[in-house]
């Protein structure tokens, strides 16, 4: 039976007493337990919700600044300065002697000059805090993408028996991520021109899935020494970097699969021999 990441209480109560002792409860809601997983090869049961909840603030609080703009719209606000401050210096000095244009001479020069200043100002500061804002939000985004495709290539390659650490990269180059008119992220695989692929299942018009993409590049002849071999035949022999050749493949452990060198020194020695490095536990 598969293993949920979160159980409400009701799941949890049902499961066998063993199983229990692998989930505890959420710190925020008791009725939530989660499942506990060690991470491995680059997957965890990692919770995006405290990024995602950034990635919307951040957006509310540009939103917030560009609305603060607004209520300049349709206001010409030099000429209601010079009105109101003309109507003061009137009563305070009660110069007769000046014409109303005089007055309101003197208050242009008077203020025009403060006006731009702060005007501009102002406009400067709620610039640079737009500019602010618009970047940190592109950087949470790249880091929730990278977040969710890393999570999904990581998965589908532990399934199909692949090395993550040499696959993952090969995945990053040729996918995308993209924002769906639901609002929510979708990963879309892509072809040499950029172009979205569509599954390889007959009749079917939906985008390629990871899972498929995974597959593909495991019954690719460049690619599939970065998977576990179904087995071996003939007999060999182990040299000292850990290798067992046969006579057609060179085999890798998965621990020296992850020493970049000894991966290295197989894919040569394959190339010069005309074999394939493959992976076995």
């Amino acid at each position: 039976m598969a293993l949920k990441a979160i159980a409400n209480k009701t799941e949890f109560e049902s499961l066998d007493e063993g199983l229990r002792t692998h989930y505890s409860a959420d710190a925020d809601n008791p009725d939530i337990f989660r499942l506990s997983v060690t991470p491995v090869s680059g997957i965890s049961l990692e919770d995006v919700s405290n990024l995602k909840g950034a990635l919307q603030k951040e957006r509310s609080q540009v939103s917030s600044l560009k609305n603060s703009l607004t209520v300049f719209d349709g206001l010409n606000a030099e000429e209601a300065r010079t009105a109101i401050n003309e109507l003061e210096l009137l009563k305070k000095n009660g110069d007769g002697n000046k014409t109303r244009d005089e007055v309101r001479a003197e208050l242009d020069a008077s203020y025009k000059t403060k006006f731009e200043t702060d005007r501009d100002a102002l406009t400067k500061k709620f610039s640079l805090d737009i500019e602010t804002k618009e970047s940190k939000i592109t950087s949470l985004s790249r880091q929730l993408e990278k977040h969710l495709v890393d999570n999904s290539a990581s998965s589908a390659i532990n399934k199909a028996g692949g090395a993550v650490e040499l696959l993952l990269p090969i995945i990053r180059s040729n996918t995308t991520v993209i924002t769906q008119e639901t609002g929510n992220l979708a990963i879309r695989v892509l072809d040499e021109a950029g172009q979205e692929r569509m599954s390889p299942k007959a009749g079917s018009s939906d985008p390629m899935t990871i899972t498929e993409f995974v597959s593909e590049l495991k019954h690719d002849s460049k690619f599939a020494r970065a998977f576990k071999a179904s087995g071996n035949s003939g007999s060999g022999a182990t040299g000292s970097s850990g290798r067992v050749e046969t006579s057609g493949e060179i085999v890798l452990s998965g621990a020296d699969a992850k020493n970049a060198q000894k991966y290295r020194e197989a894919l040569v020695r394959a190339e010069k021999s005309g074999k394939r490095v493959v992976l076995k536990e």
